[in-house]
């Protein structure tokens, strides 16, 4: 997958940017707050529909504007297509080869990215919903069944619990809650299915991608941890039995769940074990070794995309070089030379072209973006202006 070619109308600092690319890496240079990240995050909005940094979608409108505007055009395998979103006053609309698309779970999915940005490091020693959302955000990209499932999951989980905090005696609530549980595992098991199929798929890539970040020094071991117990051959089952066997631990758990007042089983409580050489990463792993499990989960996300998809999906990666030192940054930026188009953003322009030769770089200055030819300051000629 490739994007080709970006347009953006006041867009948080970014007025107009009308902006080229080739395959292969882009990077965008800038001081700090100069708008680089709004960048990254313009294409992943129109990846995703929605935005990584802020839940209302206002927020990425330029202050004082009614009117926003981001446009990608994309190849994939597909062909070259054109991706939308506009935002006028609070009302969002999407369009894709210049048709309306009215649900954004049928937009989200036709370029396909994977995205780094600095909080990613919470991947080890986070919350455990930090990583589920890793999980989500991958699968809800590479397979729209995952997505129409999990949003269906966590509606009839909302309303199991707001049941269980009623008012009910407990009998009243047992009996209730028999109508939830087969609705609850008919969604479960895809879930749990794909999860664990995907940390399955992602070890081997993220083991390597870690070794070579490390130099070899070090061995990390991922495994997908079921929110409702189940472990082996019941994950790697038919989907039927999948969800027989989630129906009868959500059966089974219903009493506990009555008494506490919450449901306490299901992939709601799913997690990703990471561990260095037998010991937990969370509280053994330094920064640096942190930084670089995140950046090996990701790129060994790219490998598995492209795997199950037969494309490279578009690598978003946000002030990724800063906390690695100069080896690292070499093998990563290797590593990164196995993936397909790549954008990464850094505060220093210094040292780039010995870094990543041949990248297309661009420099950012106050909203405005200006290509820059290898080996000189930025030609000034921006295109931000056009079209």
């Amino acid at each position: 997958m490739l994007v080709r070619r970006l347009i953006l109308r006041q867009f948080r600092n970014i007025r107009s940017a009308d902006l080229a690319f080739g395959p292969g890496t882009v990077i965008f240079y800038g001081e700090n707050g100069a708008g680089k990240t709004n960048l990254i995050e313009a294409i992943a909005l129109l990846a995703l529909g929605k935005s990584f940094r802020a839940a209302r979608d206002a927020a990425w409108r330029m202050w004082g504007t009614e009117e926003t505007l981001l446009r990608a055009e994309v190849e994939t395998a597909r062909g070259r297509e054109t991706l939308e979103l506009r935002l006028v006053g609070e009302e969002k609309t999407a369009r894709a080869g210049g048709l309306p698309v009215p649900r954004l779970a049928d937009f989200v999915g036709r370029l396909g990215i994977v995205l780094f940005v600095p909080d990613d490091v919470e991947l080890v020693g986070g919350p455990p919903a930090v990583r589920r959302r890793f999980f989500d955000l991958e699968l809800s990209q590479r397979w729209p069944r995952y997505l129409y499932h999990l949003s269906r999951y966590h509606k009839i989980l909302l309303q199991r619990n707001r049941l269980l905090k009623s008012d009910g005696d407990p009998a009243t609530l047992g009996r209730l809650l028999e109508a939830y549980d087969p609705l609850l595992a008919e969604s479960a098991a895809p879930i749990v299915r794909a999860r664990a199929r995907f940390v399955d798929h992602l070890r081997p890539y993220a083991e390597a991608a870690y070794r070579a970040l490390a130099g070899g020094r070090e061995a990390l071991r991922l495994e997908y941890v079921s929110g409702s117990g189940l472990a082996g051959a019941s994950l790697a089952g038919e989907e039927a039995a999948l969800r027989a066997a989630l129906l009868k631990r959500f059966e089974a758990g219903r009493a506990t769940d009555v008494r506490r007042r919450q449901t306490l089983t299901g992939p709601h409580r799913d997690d990703l074990t990471i561990a260095l050489d037998g010991h937990p990463a969370e509280g053994h792993a330094s920064q640096g070794q942190r930084r670089s499990i995140a950046l090996a989960l990701k790129l060994a996300a790219a490998r598995v995309a492209e795997a199950w998809t037969g494309e490279a999906p578009v690598v978003l990666l946000d002030d990724v070089l800063s906390e690695l030192d100069e080896r690292r940054q070499r093998a990563f930026l290797t590593l990164l030379g196995e993936q397909g188009q790549a954008f990464l953003t850094v505060a220093d322009r210094r040292g780039l072209e010995a870094l990543r030769p041949g990248a297309q770089l661009f420099s950012v200055t106050a909203g405005a973006v200006r290509p820059a030819p290898p080996g000189g300051a930025a030609d000034g000629n921006g295109q931000e202006e056009r079209g």
